[in-house]
């Protein structure tokens, strides 16, 4: 077998407050392959959404690691500086969320938001990146991609966010999307086309997607493998038509 883009084992995490600790992840392992998507499920507070925030170590100020290794390309992100770890966010590794709306700067426009992430990581200047940014809205599926440049989120439906969410977080071709709960709070058409832009990601670019849902019915339509969590362990894992 080809050697894993992502591999975490023995991942541990705790949230700990004043006066308790709670155990969100215990010695979880699982691989990712270049191109593949892995699906997370299990119910709210199994500890899904925390492994994806620690893979890039977005994880709250409450929050520690406290067991495990992740490795992304043979990297150990755990043993990252902070500073080389900002580099890898976006370039390596992107996130997309729940809430595309809470994602966006509302007094921003959607081009500029989209441009800032190519400026803050390529030499580009203002004018070539926001030609580049009308064409990632462009690629992601919103028509009239001048006009929705133009914009601001409020003026946007959600799925529309969802979609320049997508575009900020693949604007860098990153090697790994981490996708929490990204078609949750849209209707059944939007998400499909949410899903469709994924499945797009995957054969156009290889990119690997971590998919992190509750929804069983998605993770049937686009995974290749699934895991299952309950309690912050995974207790059964394997490919989607074995589990499902």
């Amino acid at each position: 077998m080809a050697q894993p883009l992502l591999e975490v084992r023995g991942l541990s995490v705790e949230y700990r407050a004043r006066d308790a600790t709670v155990y969100a992840v215990s010695g979880v392992s699982f691989a990712l392959q270049p191109g593949e998507l892995l699906a997370i499920v299990g119910e709210s507070g199994s500890g899904k959404s925390t492994i994806g925030l620690a893979i890039p170590r977005l994880l709250p100020a409450e929050a520690a690691i406290t067991a495990g290794a992740i490795t992304l390309a043979g990297t150990d992100l755990l043993a990252l500086p902070d500073a080389e770890l900002r580099g890898y966010r976006g370039r390596r590794i992107a996130m997309i969320f729940q809430d595309p709306v809470a994602g966006l700067n509302p007094v921003i426009d959607i081009g500029s938001q989209v441009a800032e992430i190519l400026t803050s990581h390529l030499d580009l200047g203002r004018k070539e990146a926001r030609r580049r940014a009308v064409d990632l809205l462009y690629r992601v599926g919103l028509a009239e991609p001048e006009r929705i440049a133009r914009s601001y989120p409020f003026q946007l439906s959600g799925g529309m966010c969802q979609r320049v969410m997508i575009g900020i977080a693949t604007a860098l071709d990153p090697q790994l999307l981490i996708a929490d709960e990204p078609t949750s709070a849209l209707d059944v058409t939007v998400q499909a086309q949410i899903l469709y832009q994924l499945e797009r990601l995957r054969a156009e670019r290889g990119t690997a997607v971590l998919l992190v849902t509750h929804d069983f019915g998605v993770v049937a339509q686009v995974a290749d493998r699934v895991a299952v969590m309950y309690a912050g362990r995974i207790v059964e894992e394997g490919p989607v038509r074995a589990i499902l």
